[in-house]
This record gives C-alpha cells, structure tokens and sequence, in this order.
C-alpha cells in the first residue's frame, strides 16, 4: 500500500513538472534559432559572411556564418577579429559544434584574430554563435581577412646575407603569402550596432525572429565608388618553406576623404622604422654633420652612413629637429653578377627564417592634406605609413664605396627621402592619414593629389665598384607597371614596358639625362622637371617601385606636378619714398627709405574697398583698421600726392612652392605697366630696383639686349628679367625656406598732371619655354589722388580732482603751442576752468605738440606741473594722465613750536606738550629738544587743533594756557590763538599769531614762554631780597631760641 501511494505521488510530481520541463527545452529551442535568413555582410567570388541577431532576455545572440568559396588557383586561408571597444573574444566564447576543431585563436603575428587551422583550397561552411549583453552588442564589429598561399618558383642567386659567397641554385618551389586578398570595403570593419534588435516593452520570452538588415542605397552607391582594389595592404613577403611578418605598425582607423597632399619640406617626424631581418640600425636624432660619402662606413677620410652623428647632406632640418635612421646589411659578393644585375635581398629573421626583407616605416608628420574644396580649403596636418618591399641588391658605381654593405638612410622628413647603396630596386608603398584622428585618407577621384619623382639621372658608361661599365639610369614607376599621362613626365623621360634588367619593366626613365648637360639638377631649376614624373594617386594606397640600376642614388618623395601651374597673382602697392614716423606730416615722411621691407605698406593707396588681398598687409598700415595705424602713418582722409613729387610703386610676385605645387620654374618673367596719364617713370629702366626673395637688390636684373627686351613706350612700361636674375630667383625658390616667398620690384614715379585720381594695375606673364604654357596673371589696383587734406581737429579733456579723486571745481588753465624743443612758447591759445563736474576742456586742436598749464591752485593744494599732450596725425592724443584725471595734492601742514626762558629767551629743552583735535581726539605728546623746539607734521588743514603743556622744564612753572592751531582755507593763511573764558563762562579766542602758507606747505609758528621758579638778578639791580630772606631766617633761630632759654630756667627754678 505505502509502495503504491510513493507510485503515486511520483506520477503526480512529474505531471506537475512536465509543462515547465516542456518550457525550458522550449526556450532553448528559441536560443538556438539557425541564422538561415540572416543578412550577407560580405558576398564577393572569395567569401559570403552572413550575420543574424536573436534578442534573449537582456542578451542577444549573434550568429555568424562564414562560407569560403572554392579557390583554383591559390590556397587561402580566413580569419575573423570580433570586438566591443577595447575587448576582443577568442574562440572558446563561442558555441559550436565545429569551432575547436577548424579554428583556433591567432599567434604572435595575428593577435585578436581567430584563424582558420589550414590553408585549403577547398569550399567551407562554419557557422559560429555568441551570445553578449545588449550594451555591449551595441559596440560590436567584426573584421575579416582571407589570406592567399601560391607556390612559385624562385631563379634568385642568392643565400642568406650571412654568407658572403653566392651559390648557384636550381629553381625552387617557394610559398608567397600574400596578406588579405579582400578588398577594403570587405575586410570592414563593419558596425554591428544595426543588427541589434530593438527591445520590446513586453519582456515576456517570446522567440525573437532574427534581425534583417537590407543593404541601402547609400551602401550600393559607396560600393561602386570603391571597386575591389585588390590590393594588398600588408606585405608580401617570400620565402623558402616560411614566412614572416613585420605587423608591428599601430592600425589605422577608418578613412576619411581628402583632395589634395602637400608633403611638406619642413615637417620633421617621429619615425618608426620595423624590418624583417633588420641589419645594423642606426637612429640619428639631430645629428650635428653630414656625410656624403656613398658608403656604409666610415673611412679614414669620408663619413659613411655607420655615424650616428651624421646624415646625409641633402636632408633637410639638420639641428632643427632633423634626423634619420640607417640600416646597413651584411657584405654581399657580386663579383658573378652582370653590372645592371641584382639579386633579392633575403636574410634571417628573429626566428631564423630565411625570408625577403620588409621596411615598415611610420611618419607622424609629412605635410598637409585638404578635406575642404577649391573654393574653401581645410588644410590638415597628415601622416604616412610606408612600406619598403622586394629589394634588389647588387653592385653600385666604383666612386661610391667598395665595402659591398648594402644601406639604406631614410630621413625623418619625408620630403627629403631615401639615400641608398648597393640597391638597385624596392617597391613602395604609401597609406596616409589623418595626424589627429588617425584616420586613413581617401584620395578622392576628382583631386589633385600627385606623389612625384624627380632628378631621374642617367649616364652612358658609367662605372660600378666591379669596374664594369654600365648605361645606368634612375627610375620611377607604378608598381603594377601601368603609364600615366604624357604631360605628368618629363621630356627627357619615356616609358619602358620591358626596362634593361627585368626589374625595371614597366618604369620611366631616360636613356640620356645628364645633369647639368640635358636638365639642371637643382629644385628651382627651369629644367628641373624634364627628368621628373609625377602619378596622381587615389583611394587608401598608392604603390611604386623606383631605384638605380647602378645601384646608389638619392630619391626624394614630393607631391609636385611636373607640368608648369599657374603662378600666384602679383600684389601692386604705392608708397611714399620715405617711411612716415611719428610726428610726420601727411606730404613730409621722414623716415628711412621705402625699400622691400615696405613694399606691402601701401601707405597712399585710397581705393576704395582696397584691392590688396588681407593675407598681404602689414599691421599698422591696414587701411581697414584705421584704429590701429602706426604713428604718422595718414588716415584714408589724409592721404594725397602732390603734383611735382615723387613716389614709388611697387609689384612684388609670390612663387610657388617647388616643393609641393609643381617641379616647373619658369623660365621667363615678364611684367607690363600702364602707366596712367599723369604718371611717369623717372630715370628710365636704370632706376628699376629688382628684390630677389630674400630682399636683396639683383644687379643686371633688367634684360636690356637681344630679342624680347625691356621697353619703355609712351606710357606702356615692358620689364623682362635677364636670364641671370631668372635662375638666380628660381634657385631662391627651390630652397625650402624660401618657399612661396615674392620678389619684388620698386619703380620710381613722378606726378605730372592735374589728373584728381589715378589708378595703375600691372601684369605678370610666366614663359616656360618653348612649347610650354604661358600664364598671364595680374595685380591687385591702386589709386592715388591729387591735393590736400581738409584740416582736421579734436577736443580734449581731463577732469580735475584732488588726491581722494572727489572733485575740484574751478581750477583755471592754460593751452600753449610748443617750440621745436616742445618748450612752451607763445601766448595762451585757449584758457579753460574746471566746472562742477572736474571737467577741463580744449576744443578743435589740430594735430601738433601741445602745453597745458595749471595757472593757479586753489588754496590748500600744490599747483599741478606744466605736462604735454600731444594731437597725432589720426587725431587720438597721448601725453594725458593716467585715467585723464589731473590731480591736485594738498599741502603737507604743520606746527612747529619753540620753548624760551620769559626772561633770558633761551631755548628750552625738555617741554612736554599736547596736540589733540578741538574735541579731544587723536592725542600726540610730543618735548623739545635741546633747541627748544619741536614738530607736529602730517596734520590736516581741514582739521583745527588744540595745545597744552603737559609738563615744563625743570625749575620752571608749567603754562596752563590752551592754544588752537587752524588753517583759513579761503584767505590761504593759518592762525594761532589763546583760549580763554569770558564772563559768562564760554570760551573765547584770542588770537596772538597768523601767517601766510608757502607753495608747497603749511607751517603755523608758536613760541611759548616760561617763568623760571627762582629768577635770578636782574643785571644792574639792588639784590635786596636776598638779604630780606636772611634776615628772616636769623630772626626765626633767634625767637627759638629765646623760647627755649625761657623754658629751660623755669625748669630749673
């Protein structure tokens, strides 16, 4: 029975339990929902990655399936990195069935990444799932790369670098690895933030259908803006059954657009140099010497490459933030190579794998980049990645070196480039990007970014270190061997699809170009450009190969065109001939002479807006800022020329930058003036001073002989610069400090006419030789104008207040002119009187050097000293005191007092006296000194004071006699008097003493006399007195003494 009631309650228990058993395996079911209809994220002929979201409770989960295409040709191999923010998951967070067996987190070279186990050529299908918290989903993404694997066949004659001796070896089957064959728009990293399904307000569980995410038009649009470049954004690095990677450059992040590049001559990195085998690698930070011998190490009479002290004497900055870094390899022996000939360079890496060595290198800082437009640029600082691969070694020419070391020096301006030896060729690759942001920079297809190469020597019979003689060039090319435009290249330059050596196919080069000889080799140069060619770049990479076949050269990297691009608009500005100072007159300028230092002042034109542009003029002469002109520079009101007079005109012409606009000089400058009627020029062409860009005068700088001469025809002016002063300027130009720097050119001119106005405007026009293009540009107008100015005047005022700042009114004052010395001279010009307010005013003073004087303080106070002000030529007045108050300082007040004997006069020391207010306050006790006097000082006039003897002289009867001390403001003069009582007991005063106050103080003057205790004789007298007192005394002793006697005898009777 109790068996059956167990069975029972069991069978109970179960039927309860069974509808949430049913529940759970329920939800489970829901939890693991196939991503069957998720949305495809990739899709190409390589991979289709799908992606679908299940919201769960607070979590979602996400299934990611990844369906590798079948390969034909290479084996590849996938790998995936998924992160939220800073956190990156391994594979053993995700739930799979297959995930242990066919993937497995990434090594030392793919660290974050999960990696399929195997390269396969085989079709798979992988389906991983991972379930996260709703925040952190929100911050999902996913990378992908697929990495390619062929087999190849290497003809190299080369063994490690270790050895010195070549081995002839058979063709071998090598692996080359390229490093993810996906486009960029592929590999992401793609945001996941849309897939995560929105919460519901009903937080029961119920089954989430998987998110599904269309692709939008904008994606459509971005995806045949940004075909498949297929272009490899690592490293292909080739080896013998290995391979290795350098990988040690941070990421970049998204791109962003960008229209134009300026690498820069100026800006100077932080350089980050990675390899593969490395070398010897010397860092160089602001070396003190240059080297320029082409050679690896020092020898006892040249620098070599080994100093760290040293770099090359063409990179910029040396000691101004200039630096390099040098890598030098292991000797190699080319003695069975032909002299064009070279080999790759393959070394050992940190793990003793035999590879190909590849340079990774990072600019923090190389220039400027544009993310605005043509009509509002917005310049951006920008970095660059470079990558240096497939380096061919081999010998160099016999004067450049014998040690047999291959080198390589990058400086930290990449501007300045590469120096190399014992190389014949590398490929390049650029990636820049944005120096704040990090963001690599997408050259859009409508800019006009180039990457340029320039001086591309090359010389017939050259000698190499092997003394084998050799036709060597220098070369530059796309690395996928392709042409560009006709006028990108120089005309000593063609294209060679097959090259001399193999590994120069596909480049541009000259069969000729002697520097010197065919072009000059000196940026600047009018024929710089005829051995340069620039490629225009677009997207995110931008892959060359360059080098020299006779294995040692200088390649600097510019962003230049190498075809002529208009030159700057010229400026015109009009100038007195001397400088205006202070003081001056608007038709008496008598400073230094106007020369190129002055030539942006433009101090008398008066057109109206100004024409010259605001990045050309000079403070304290901005016409627009009339506030703050300089001292006697004229206002616009102000400025006139007179007939008779001379003046200058200047046109000054900017140049481009060499080093970022364009490798083309012109070779002609020619500037034509027409002069209007009522100008002339004075003295003829000789007076025509040409500034070259540093501001020094170029003597024969005008061309005067031969064809296509300077000219002066009626009003007609025609300047054409000789051919010296041409290539003296254009040499300026190329030197990166002088870029974009202007020369200018100073015209003397005479007013003629009666003309009311006259306006001038030249022109610039830039030859670049024959066949070239011609630019014509021209200048900014300027106006002058006959007469003289209307007088102008102003008013001045200060206030009047005394040293507490309350006000003093009427207070009289004088305006006086001024000698040459500034001394006051003349009769009062205008008289004024502080009223109830303080204020003093002046009206109408035309400029000049003015005295006020105060006439008369009022009493009490100490008249104010005579001071300047002065009326400038803009009518704003300087010489006031601060805050335009003149202030009055009251007189300094005092009592000194002197102690005598009544009778002798003498002075006595020792007397105490009593100073206090009338009503008793702020007591000061004070003696005399051995002069019998003393001081009461720091007292206020406005204040009335009384004395008292507090103690008298030794044998002398102290006064009782209260004096008051007062100052009569409005008869300027201090009293002294005794207080006394009258008959109704009140006080009265008796005065015994007044004076008159000086300049500067007050000083009220009190003797008083005391009566000695015992005076002595008068001088003269009888002296009977003393005899009286005698005889008193005697009379006394005597009256006692009978008393006495009295008393003893009846005491003895």
């Amino acid at each position: 029975m109790k068996t059956t009631k167990k069975g029972s309650a069991v069978l109970m228990l179960f039927a309860v339990l069974l509808p949430f058993v049913q529940l759970i395996f329920s939800l489970d079911q829901h939890r693991s929902v196939h991503a069957t209809d998720s949305t495809a994220l990739v899709d190409n002929d390589k991979l289709k990655l799908s992606v679908g979201s299940e919201l769960v409770g607070d979590d979602v989960a996400w299934t990611f399936r990844f369906d590798k295409k079948k390969s034909t040709e290479a084996k590849r191999q996938l790998k995936f990195k998924l992160m939220s923010g800073e956190t990156f998951y391994q594979i053993d967070q995700f739930q799979s069935t297959t995930h242990q067996a066919n993937w497995q987190n990434g090594g030392e070279d793919d660290r974050d990444w999960i990696v399929a186990k195997t390269f396969s050529f085989e079709e798979t299908e992988d389906e991983l799932k991972i379930t996260l918290p709703y925040e952190i989903s929100q911050q999902l993404s996913i990378h992908v790369q697929m990495d390619e694997e062929t087999m190849v066949q290497d003809y190299s004659v080369s063994e490690s670098l270790t050895n010195t001796e070549p081995v002839e070896a058979p063709a071998l089957i090598e692996k080359k690895l390229v490093r993810n064959i996906l486009a960029e728009k592929d590999a992401g990293p793609h945001q996941l933030a849309s897939f995560v399904p929105k919460r519901q307000d009903n937080t029961e569980s119920e089954p989430q259908t998987p998110v599904e995410v269309p692709a939008t038009d904008e994606d459509d649009a971005e995806a045949e803006e940004d075909p498949d470049p297929e272009v490899d954004l690592t490293q292909t690095v080739e080896s013998s059954g290995t391979t290795s990677s350098v990988g040690s450059l941070s990421t970049l992040g998204p791109r962003i657009a960008g229209r134009n590049l300026i690498i820069a001559p100026d800006a100077f990195a932080e350089l980050s140099v990675e390899s593969t085998i490395g070398g010897q690698q010397i860092v160089k930070k602001n070396p003190t010497a240059t080297h320029d011998a082409n050679r690896a190490f020092t020898s006892d009479d040249q620098q070599g490459v080994d100093d760290a002290n040293t770099m090359y004497k063409n990179f910029n900055g040396l000691g101004n933030g200039g630096g390099a870094v040098s890598i030098i390899y292991p000797t190699q022996n080319f003695d069975s190579l032909e002299a064009g000939a070279g080999i790759p360079l393959i070394g050992q890496d940190q793990d003793g794998n035999r590879v190909s060595e590849v340079i990774e290198l990072e600019y923090s800082y190389v220039g400027y980049f544009d993310q605005g437009n043509a009509d509002n640029p917005d310049l951006r600082k920008v970095g660059a990645q470079v990558k240096i691969s497939n380096i061919i070694v081999g010998p160099q020419p016999s004067w450049g070196g014998l040690d047999g070391r291959p080198y390589i020096e990058f400086s930290n301006n990449l501007f300045s480039g590469v120096l190399y030896g014992f190389i014949k060729k590398m490929d390049i690759e650029f990636t820049f990007f944005d120096a704040e942001s990090r963001e690599k920079i997408d050259f859009t297809e409508q800019n006009e970014a180039v990457i340029s190469f320039a001086s591309l020597n090359a010389y017939v019979g050259a000698q190499t270190s092997d003394n084998q003689n050799v036709t060597a060039h220098e070369f530059a090319g796309l690395k996928d061997g392709g042409e560009v435009a006709k006028e990108s290249v120089g005309a000593l330059l063609e294209y060679h699809p097959t090259g001399s050596y193999g590994y120069d196919s596909g480049s541009y080069y000259a069969e000729k170009a002697v520097e010197g000889v065919d072009f000059d080799d000196w940026l600047g140069s009018s024929t710089y450009h005829k051995a340069a060619v620039a490629f225009p770049i677009t997207g995110t990479s931008h892959q060359f190969k360059f080098g020299s076949t006779w294995g040692r050269a200088w390649n600097t990297f510019a962003s230049s065109s190498a075809t002529p691009v208009a030159q700057p608009s010229p400026t015109k500005t009009v100038q007195p001939l001397k400088q205006y100072q202070a003081g001056d007159a608007w038709n008496t300028p008598s400073g230094e002479s106007s020369g190129y230092g002055q030539r942006y002042f433009n101090d008398l034109d008066v057109l109206e807006p100004w024409e010259l542009g605001s990045d050309y003029r000079v403070d304290g002469h901005d016409i627009d800022k009339p506030n703050e002109l300089a001292p006697g520079v004229p206002s616009f009101e102000q400025r006139y020329v007179e007939s008779g007079k001379d003046y200058y005109y200047f046109i000054n012409q900017e140049t481009i930058n060499l080093g970022s606009t364009s490798l083309v000089a012109p070779s002609t400058y020619k500037i034509v003036d027409e002069l209007p009627i009522g100008i002339e020029l004075i003295g003829g062409l000789d007076q025509i001073v040409v500034y070259d860009l540093l501001g020094n005068p170029i003597q024969g700088a005008i061309k005067k002989t031969g064809t296509d001469v300077s000219s002066i025809n009626g009003q007609t002016l025609t300047i054409v610069l000789s051919e010296a002063a041409t290539t003296h300027i254009n040499r300026q130009s190329g030197l990166e400090s002088n870029h974009g720097k202007d020369f200018s050119i100073r015209l003397p001119i005479r007013v003629t006419g009666d003309r009311s106005e006259m306006i001038n405007q030249a022109t610039s026009i830039f030859g670049y030789g024959s066949g070239q293009a011609t630019f014509e540009k021209t200048t900014n107008r300027v106006k002058i104008r006959l007469g003289e100015p209307a007088p102008e005047t102003t008013d001045l005022s200060f206030t009047k207040v005394h040293e507490d700042k309350q006000i003093l009114q009427g207070v009289k004052f004088e305006l006086y002119a001024t000698d040459a010395a500034g001394n006051k001279t003349g009769n009062v010009l205008q008289s004024a009187t502080s009223d109830n307010q303080g204020q003093v005013s002046f009206t109408d003073l035309v400029p000049g050097v003015y005295v006020i004087s105060e006439s008369a303080a009022l009493n009490g106070y100490i008249t104010y000293e005579d001071f300047t002000v002065t009326v400038n030529k803009d009518l704003t007045i300087t010489g006031l005191p601060d805050g335009q108050q003149v202030v009055n300082q009251r007189k300094a007040f005092e009592l000194i007092l002197t102690k005598q004997d009544s009778q002798t006069e003498k002075a006595l020391n020792g007397a105490e006296f009593e100073l206090t207010k009338a009503d008793g306050s702020n007591p000061r006790t004070l003696s005399t000194n051995s002069e019998g006097k003393l001081t009461f000082d720091q007292l206020d006039w406005r204040e009335v004071y009384r004395l008292t003897e507090k103690k008298a002289p030794d044998n002398y009867r102290q006064s009782d006699t209260i004096y008051q001390i007062e100052y009569d403001k409005a008869s300027d003069t201090w009293k002294v008097s005794r207080v006394t009582s009258d008959d109704n007991s009140g006080e009265k005063l008796e005065e015994i003493a007044t004076g008159k106050s000086s300049a500067l103080k007050i000083t009220a003057e009190l003797t008083v006399k005391n009566d000695p205790v015992m005076p002595l004789p008068q001088t003269g007298g009888s002296g009977r007195t003393i005899f009286w007192i005698i005889g008193g005394i005697l009379l006394v002793i005597a009256s006692g003494y009978f008393i006495w006697r009295r008393q003893q005898a009846k005491g003895v009777r």
